[in-house]
């Protein structure tokens, strides 16, 4: 029994896996800058530090 959920879990893993990379692979030159200037504002933001040492 825990074989058959393994092979289903693993067929919608590789299923995901491929929407994921189809979506990826039409992205133009724009939704690439997009992409990149979403990730330097989320790394600023995590950069900034939480807790007592923020505040240093």
């Amino acid at each position: 029994m825990a074989w058959g959920l393994s092979v289903a879990a693993d067929h919608i893993m590789d299923h995901f896996y491929h929407v994921v990379m189809r979506f990826l692979d039409r992205m133009g030159p724009q939704e690439w800058l997009m992409v990149l200037a979403a990730m330097i504002v989320v790394g600023l933001y995590c950069m900034r530090g939480f807790g007592s040492r923020s505040q240093y």
